[in-house]
């Protein structure tokens, strides 16, 4: 039985690992969102983002550059898709350590 504790305690290590790659990972990508907004014929982009010290939404102008608004939409796609997999690590981490201090607790 000890055997499957140790193996326990191993895959939570890698998961704190990727716990902190993930956040790493996050923080150098850009949070908000992209925002068409149609001015007559033409349509405008704009990137939207939080900020805490005003404590509202930030609207900066990004053009009209398909290139751009492109490259900009993979990284917040990318930054989205990283945050799943955050959530799920989190949660196996805690999952893992429940089964492992039940363990403690009873022995």
């Amino acid at each position: 039985m000890a055997k499957v504790f140790y193996i326990l305690k191993e895959e939570c290590d890698r998961q704190e690992k990727l716990k902190i790659l993930y956040e790493k990972e996050i923080s150098s990508l850009p949070s908000g969102g992209i925002y068409p907004r149609k001015r007559g014929k033409h349509i405008y982009y704009y990137f939207g983002q939080y900020d805490p010290q005003i404590k509202n939404v930030f609207y900066k102008y990004i053009g009209t550059d398909s290139e751009k608004i492109k490259e900009l939409e993979i990284k917040i796609e990318k930054r989205k898709k990283l945050q799943k997999l955050l959530k799920d690590v989190k949660n196996e981490i805690k999952e893992i350590q429940k089964v492992l201090h039940g363990k403690l607790s009873t022995a």
